[in-house]
């Protein structure tokens, strides 16, 4: 059965359309993107009482920003060009890594096109070596702020040994905020049943 390609995720399609044609296109999508980037800026800064879930917000809303600017690489690429970088440039337009790093570059002053990719290439790495004589494996910092923005997980140590990380901030929202929030009556389902189903454990661990 052949595979059926349709729904999201579809920018790559950019690539097969005439250069005029992908130009029009991609203008009537920065409108929709900038629009997308400032609601979700605006709603962080309503919520700044709660610090993680305000940060998350601006993440996604540099996100969405810096895929405007990777739309504008594309349009300013020279024709002669485009057939052979564009591929690599749709890439990032999903890539977070990609993304993160067009947004902290806005941020840079470099001299020129050399430091600016002696900077891109130090911030691209997967994982540094830190400490005095580099005996820490540490990962991406970009990549690792977002996602303990977002998510509580397991982490390994270069040592093997394992723990949780929470996110960044869960703890500095106020008691206020935090009662507000809680009492909630409308939460998902899933979070009810995760909420009852993991109190005992709170309560008694595994006994």
């Amino acid at each position: 059965m052949a595979k059926i390609d349709v729904g999201l995720r579809q920018a790559h399609k950019l690539a097969n359309l005439p250069p005029d044609k992908r130009t029009a296109f991609i203008s009537k999508g920065l409108p929709i993107l900038l629009e997308s980037a400032r609601g979700l800026y605006a709603a962080s800064q309503v919520i700044s009482d709660m610090p993680r879930e305000s940060s998350v917000l601006k993440g996604h809303a540099e996100e969405e920003a810096a895929k405007i600017l990777i739309l504008m690489d594309i349009v300013r690429c020279p024709r002669k060009l485009i057939a052979s970088r564009i591929g690599t440039l749709m890439g990032w337009y999903y890539d977070h890594l990609s993304r993160l790093l067009y947004a902290e570059a806005c941020q840079w002053r470099p001299v020129d096109l050399k430091e600016l990719r002696k900077i891109i290439d130090h911030r691209r790495v997967t994982h540094y070596l830190d400490g005095g004589m580099g005996e820490y494996i540490v990962p991406n910092d970009l990549i690792y702020q977002r996602e303990t923005r977002l998510y509580a997980d397991i982490e390994g140590l270069d040592d093997g040994t394992l723990q949780w990380v929470a996110p960044m901030g869960l703890f500095a929202c106020s008691i206020q905020c935090r009662m507000r929030w809680s009492s909630l009556r409308h939460c998902p389902p899933s979070v009810r049943s995760a909420s009852r189903g993991s109190t005992p454990f709170r309560r008694y661990g595994t006994r």
